[in-house]
Protein backbone atom coordinates (compact mmCIF):
# COMPACT_ATOMS: atom_id res chain seq x y z
CA UNK A 1 0.00 0.00 0.00
CA UNK A 2 1.21 3.25 -0.78
CA UNK A 3 0.06 7.07 0.48
CA UNK A 4 0.92 10.63 0.08
CA UNK A 5 0.07 13.31 2.34
CA UNK A 6 1.75 17.55 2.29
CA UNK A 7 1.17 19.26 5.32
CA UNK A 8 2.68 22.80 6.07
CA UNK A 9 5.33 22.00 3.26
CA UNK A 10 6.46 18.20 4.70
CA UNK A 11 5.17 15.99 2.54
CA UNK A 12 5.55 12.85 3.59
CA UNK A 13 5.67 9.51 1.71
CA UNK A 14 4.79 6.00 3.39
CA UNK A 15 4.81 2.40 1.75
CA UNK A 16 3.54 -0.36 3.77
CA UNK A 17 4.29 -4.29 2.91
CA UNK A 18 4.07 -6.81 5.56
CA UNK A 19 6.21 -6.37 8.18
CA UNK A 20 7.56 -3.37 7.44
CA UNK A 21 6.27 0.67 6.66
CA UNK A 22 8.55 3.20 4.75
CA UNK A 23 8.65 6.87 5.29
CA UNK A 24 10.26 8.95 3.31
CA UNK A 25 9.81 13.07 3.81
CA UNK A 26 10.37 15.86 1.72
CA UNK A 27 11.08 19.50 3.00
CA UNK A 28 11.56 22.37 0.80
CA UNK A 29 15.40 23.60 1.14
CA UNK A 30 14.39 26.95 2.11
CA UNK A 31 12.98 25.49 4.85
CA UNK A 32 15.61 22.97 6.35
CA UNK A 33 17.55 25.99 7.94
CA UNK A 34 18.09 24.78 11.44
CA UNK A 35 16.18 21.54 11.16
CA UNK A 36 17.24 19.15 13.04
CA UNK A 37 15.39 16.21 11.83
CA UNK A 38 11.96 14.62 12.29
CA UNK A 39 9.93 13.12 15.12
CA UNK A 40 7.90 9.69 14.23
CA UNK A 41 4.76 9.00 16.29
CA UNK A 42 2.80 5.90 15.38
CA UNK A 43 -0.64 4.30 16.39
CA UNK A 44 -1.71 1.23 16.10
CA UNK A 45 -5.30 1.54 15.53
CA UNK A 46 -5.41 -2.71 15.55
CA UNK A 47 -4.16 -3.12 19.07
CA UNK A 48 -4.99 0.86 20.53
CA UNK A 49 -1.33 1.24 21.18
CA UNK A 50 0.31 4.86 20.64
CA UNK A 51 4.07 5.77 21.04
CA UNK A 52 7.32 7.73 19.80
CA UNK A 53 9.23 5.86 17.51
CA UNK A 54 12.32 4.98 18.77
CA UNK A 55 16.12 5.08 17.44
CA UNK A 56 19.27 4.83 18.38
CA UNK A 57 21.24 7.59 18.16
CA UNK A 58 20.81 11.14 20.44
CA UNK A 59 22.47 14.18 20.50
CA UNK A 60 25.44 14.49 22.64
CA UNK A 61 23.30 17.90 24.22
CA UNK A 62 20.71 15.64 25.61
CA UNK A 63 22.18 11.96 25.56
CA UNK A 64 21.55 10.08 28.93
CA UNK A 65 24.13 8.05 28.40
CA UNK A 66 22.68 4.26 28.44
CA UNK A 67 24.71 1.56 27.43
CA UNK A 68 24.49 0.39 23.85
CA UNK A 69 22.14 -0.78 22.40
CA UNK A 70 19.64 1.71 23.75
CA UNK A 71 16.88 3.29 21.96
CA UNK A 72 15.59 7.12 22.14
CA UNK A 73 12.53 8.45 21.59
CA UNK A 74 12.28 10.38 18.42
CA UNK A 75 10.83 13.55 20.34
CA UNK A 76 13.86 14.26 21.89
CA UNK A 77 16.09 12.70 19.44
CA UNK A 78 14.73 12.81 16.07
CA UNK A 79 15.95 10.72 13.03
CA UNK A 80 18.18 13.14 10.89
CA UNK A 81 17.73 11.42 7.42
CA UNK A 82 14.84 12.04 4.98
CA UNK A 83 13.83 8.44 4.98
CA UNK A 84 13.39 6.01 7.38
CA UNK A 85 11.73 2.77 8.03
CA UNK A 86 9.78 0.81 10.85
CA UNK A 87 10.74 -2.67 11.06
CA UNK A 88 8.26 -3.25 14.16
CA UNK A 89 5.01 -2.88 12.27
CA UNK A 90 2.72 -6.09 12.44
CA UNK A 91 0.58 -8.10 9.09
CA UNK A 92 -2.68 -6.76 8.82
CA UNK A 93 -2.45 -3.74 10.70
CA UNK A 94 -4.30 -0.55 10.54
CA UNK A 95 -1.68 2.55 11.97
CA UNK A 96 -1.69 6.31 11.82
CA UNK A 97 1.58 7.76 11.29
CA UNK A 98 2.50 11.45 12.77
CA UNK A 99 6.07 13.35 11.06
CA UNK A 100 6.85 16.10 12.63
CA UNK A 101 9.80 18.51 11.83
CA UNK A 102 12.04 19.87 14.64
CA UNK A 103 13.89 22.80 14.95
CA UNK A 104 15.48 24.46 17.50
CA UNK A 105 18.16 23.57 20.82
CA UNK A 106 18.78 20.13 21.19
CA UNK A 107 17.45 20.73 24.69
CA UNK A 108 14.07 23.12 23.41
CA UNK A 109 12.96 21.48 20.25
CA UNK A 110 9.80 22.67 18.80
CA UNK A 111 7.66 21.39 15.87
CA UNK A 112 8.29 23.44 12.78
CA UNK A 113 5.78 21.66 10.58
CA UNK A 114 3.79 18.40 10.91
CA UNK A 115 1.96 15.78 8.50
CA UNK A 116 -0.42 12.84 9.57
CA UNK A 117 -0.52 9.94 7.15
CA UNK A 118 -2.76 6.79 7.65
CA UNK A 119 -1.54 3.34 5.68
CA UNK A 120 -2.20 -0.61 6.54
CA UNK A 121 -0.11 -3.23 6.27
CA UNK A 122 -0.82 -6.19 3.94
CA UNK A 123 -1.48 -10.06 4.87
CA UNK A 124 0.53 -12.44 3.56
CA UNK A 125 -2.13 -14.65 3.17
CA UNK A 126 -4.04 -12.90 0.31
CA UNK A 127 -6.59 -15.04 -2.29
CA UNK A 128 -4.03 -16.92 -4.02
CA UNK A 129 -1.07 -15.38 -3.66
CA UNK A 130 0.79 -15.61 -0.25
CA UNK A 131 4.29 -13.70 0.01
CA UNK A 132 6.48 -14.45 3.35
CA UNK A 133 9.70 -12.66 4.02
CA UNK A 134 12.24 -13.90 6.46
CA UNK A 135 14.18 -11.82 9.23
CA UNK A 136 17.78 -13.20 7.52
CA UNK A 137 20.89 -10.95 8.05
CA UNK A 138 18.90 -7.89 7.66
CA UNK A 139 18.05 -7.93 11.11
CA UNK A 140 21.42 -8.64 12.28
CA UNK A 141 21.18 -6.09 15.15
CA UNK A 142 17.98 -6.78 15.97
CA UNK A 143 19.00 -10.19 16.38
CA UNK A 144 21.56 -9.50 18.78
CA UNK A 145 19.20 -7.28 20.83
CA UNK A 146 17.07 -10.19 21.54
CA UNK A 147 19.28 -13.11 21.67
CA UNK A 148 22.57 -12.24 21.98
CA UNK A 149 25.69 -13.34 20.02
CA UNK A 150 24.57 -17.37 20.42
CA UNK A 151 24.06 -18.68 17.13
CA UNK A 152 20.26 -19.95 16.64
CA UNK A 153 20.47 -23.20 17.89
CA UNK A 154 21.53 -22.60 21.17
CA UNK A 155 18.75 -20.48 21.61
CA UNK A 156 15.98 -22.46 23.59
CA UNK A 157 12.72 -23.81 21.68
CA UNK A 158 13.98 -23.35 18.11
CA UNK A 159 12.54 -19.03 19.28
CA UNK A 160 15.60 -17.81 17.46
CA UNK A 161 14.66 -19.93 14.45
CA UNK A 162 10.96 -18.81 14.43
CA UNK A 163 12.08 -14.93 15.09
CA UNK A 164 14.60 -15.73 11.88
CA UNK A 165 11.79 -17.12 9.56
CA UNK A 166 9.34 -14.83 10.02
CA UNK A 167 6.50 -17.34 9.14
CA UNK A 168 8.41 -18.75 5.40
CA UNK A 169 9.45 -21.57 6.76
CA UNK A 170 6.01 -22.27 8.59
CA UNK A 171 4.74 -21.74 4.81
CA UNK A 172 6.81 -23.60 3.11
CA UNK A 173 5.70 -26.57 5.91
CA UNK A 174 2.27 -26.01 5.42
CA UNK A 175 2.61 -26.76 1.37
CA UNK A 176 4.07 -30.18 1.85
CA UNK A 177 2.24 -30.85 4.78
CA UNK A 178 -1.15 -29.95 3.66
CA UNK A 179 -0.51 -33.05 0.78
CA UNK A 180 -2.57 -35.61 1.61
CA UNK A 181 -2.51 -39.47 0.07
CA UNK A 182 -2.93 -39.46 -3.78
CA UNK A 183 -1.50 -35.85 -4.09
CA UNK A 184 2.07 -35.38 -5.64
CA UNK A 185 5.16 -33.06 -5.02
CA UNK A 186 7.54 -32.13 -7.48
CA UNK A 187 10.31 -30.85 -5.79
CA UNK A 188 13.34 -28.58 -7.83
CA UNK A 189 16.29 -27.83 -5.98
CA UNK A 190 19.47 -26.05 -5.60
CA UNK A 191 20.43 -25.86 -1.96
CA UNK A 192 18.94 -29.31 -0.99
CA UNK A 193 20.34 -29.41 2.66
CA UNK A 194 18.34 -28.37 5.70
CA UNK A 195 17.56 -32.09 7.10
CA UNK A 196 14.19 -30.74 8.80
CA UNK A 197 12.82 -30.40 5.05
CA UNK A 198 13.84 -33.67 3.68
CA UNK A 199 11.95 -35.07 6.59
CA UNK A 200 9.07 -33.43 5.92
CA UNK A 201 9.55 -34.46 2.47
CA UNK A 202 9.61 -38.31 3.90
CA UNK A 203 7.19 -37.84 6.34
CA UNK A 204 4.44 -37.16 3.07
CA UNK A 205 6.34 -40.23 1.45
CA UNK A 206 4.99 -42.45 3.98
CA UNK A 207 1.72 -41.20 3.98
CA UNK A 208 1.02 -42.20 0.39
CA UNK A 209 2.34 -38.61 -1.11
CA UNK A 210 4.06 -39.21 -4.53
CA UNK A 211 7.42 -37.07 -4.19
CA UNK A 212 9.46 -36.75 -6.43
CA UNK A 213 12.96 -34.49 -6.43
CA UNK A 214 15.37 -33.32 -8.76
CA UNK A 215 18.14 -31.72 -7.43
CA UNK A 216 21.68 -29.85 -8.06
CA UNK A 217 24.60 -32.30 -8.10
CA UNK A 218 27.05 -31.06 -10.81
CA UNK A 219 29.81 -29.57 -8.17
CA UNK A 220 31.56 -30.27 -5.31
CA UNK A 221 28.95 -27.38 -4.05
CA UNK A 222 26.51 -27.88 -3.22
CA UNK A 223 26.11 -31.65 -3.90
CA UNK A 224 28.63 -32.57 -1.14
CA UNK A 225 26.10 -31.12 1.12
CA UNK A 226 23.02 -32.29 -1.26
CA UNK A 227 23.85 -35.62 -0.93
CA UNK A 228 25.18 -35.84 2.62
CA UNK A 229 21.55 -34.61 4.36
CA UNK A 230 19.67 -36.92 1.10
CA UNK A 231 21.36 -39.94 2.95
CA UNK A 232 20.90 -38.93 6.49
CA UNK A 233 17.00 -38.23 5.56
CA UNK A 234 17.16 -41.87 3.83
CA UNK A 235 15.07 -40.18 0.91
CA UNK A 236 17.30 -41.48 -2.16
CA UNK A 237 14.64 -43.16 -3.81
CA UNK A 238 13.08 -40.26 -3.97
CA UNK A 239 15.31 -38.07 -5.66
CA UNK A 240 17.17 -37.58 -9.01
CA UNK A 241 20.55 -36.08 -9.53
CA UNK A 242 20.88 -33.07 -11.84
CA UNK A 243 24.41 -33.73 -13.12
CA UNK A 244 24.10 -31.68 -16.56
CA UNK A 245 25.47 -28.14 -17.44
CA UNK A 246 28.49 -28.28 -15.91
CA UNK A 247 29.19 -24.19 -17.18
CA UNK A 248 26.12 -22.90 -14.62
CA UNK A 249 23.97 -23.20 -11.63
CA UNK A 250 20.59 -24.76 -11.63
CA UNK A 251 19.09 -22.34 -8.96
CA UNK A 252 15.84 -24.08 -8.62
CA UNK A 253 13.96 -23.19 -5.90
CA UNK A 254 10.49 -24.43 -6.20
CA UNK A 255 7.79 -27.06 -5.44
CA UNK A 256 4.38 -27.86 -7.57
CA UNK A 257 1.88 -29.83 -5.59
CA UNK A 258 -0.58 -32.03 -7.57
CA UNK A 259 -3.88 -32.98 -7.18
CA UNK A 260 -5.57 -36.01 -9.35
CA UNK A 261 -2.13 -35.94 -11.10
CA UNK A 262 -3.01 -31.73 -12.30
CA UNK A 263 -0.75 -29.15 -10.79
CA UNK A 264 -3.02 -26.89 -8.82
CA UNK A 265 0.19 -24.87 -6.52
CA UNK A 266 3.61 -23.95 -6.70
CA UNK A 267 5.66 -22.67 -3.96
CA UNK A 268 8.70 -20.64 -5.28
CA UNK A 269 10.72 -17.66 -4.54
CA UNK A 270 14.06 -17.00 -4.01
CA UNK A 271 14.78 -19.11 -0.55
CA UNK A 272 16.91 -22.54 -0.88
CA UNK A 273 16.19 -25.46 0.91
CA UNK A 274 19.08 -24.84 3.47
CA UNK A 275 19.74 -23.82 6.68
CA UNK A 276 21.48 -20.43 5.37
CA UNK A 277 18.12 -20.25 2.49
CA UNK A 278 15.79 -19.87 4.92
CA UNK A 279 17.13 -18.41 8.14
CA UNK A 280 20.30 -16.78 7.15
CA UNK A 281 20.02 -15.41 4.00
CA UNK A 282 17.18 -12.21 3.02
CA UNK A 283 15.16 -14.32 1.11
CA UNK A 284 11.04 -14.50 0.22
CA UNK A 285 8.95 -17.85 -0.45
CA UNK A 286 6.07 -17.22 -2.53
CA UNK A 287 2.85 -19.48 -2.65
CA UNK A 288 0.75 -19.10 -6.02
CA UNK A 289 -2.28 -21.34 -5.90
CA UNK A 290 -3.63 -20.80 -9.14
CA UNK A 291 -4.24 -24.15 -11.76
CA UNK A 292 -2.73 -22.21 -14.62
Amino acid sequence: MRAFKTTEGLKVHAVSGTYVVMLGMDLPKQSCNGLRGFAVHRIDHTTGDAAYMTGMKAFVETDPGFPAPAHYSTREHPIQSFQWADYTAEPGHDYTYTVSALKGDPKDLRVFAKTVIKISTESPEGGNQDIYFNRGVAASQAYAQRFGNREPKLVPNNQAFIWLSRGLYEAMSDHVNGCKRGDGLRVAAYEFHYIEFLELLKAAKNRGVDVNVVYDDRKESPSRQNRAAIKKAGIGSLCSPRKEGKSYISHNKFIVKLEKGKAVSVWTGGTNFSEGGIFGHSNVGHLVEDKA
